[in-house]
């Protein structure tokens, strides 16, 4: 009988998501371990599920690109 009462009270807790800050500060941190590069947090942005990267540098724009297999299995 507890248990069933501890599954329903884990259940609120299923669909919990990230903070967004958190999800920046990792990408941040995953595209630095790859590629070796510090990007900030604040050139991140996520919306809809989908990441942004906001950058002028469009060889670190391409590096992001030809990587990003690599940071999706970082973050995951």
């Amino acid at each position: 009988m507890a248990w069933v009462n501890i599954g329903n009270f884990l259940e609120r807790f299923k669909d919990l998501k990230p903070p967004k800050q958190f999800v920046r500060d990792e990408v941040a941190e995953a595209v630095r371990r790859i590629l070796n590069i510090s990007i900030e947090s604040e050139e991140i942005e996520l919306r809809g599920g989908i990441l942004y990267i906001k950058t002028k540098n469009s060889a670190l724009k391409n590096q992001i690109f030809m990587r990003k297999h690599q940071i999706m299995e970082e973050l995951s």
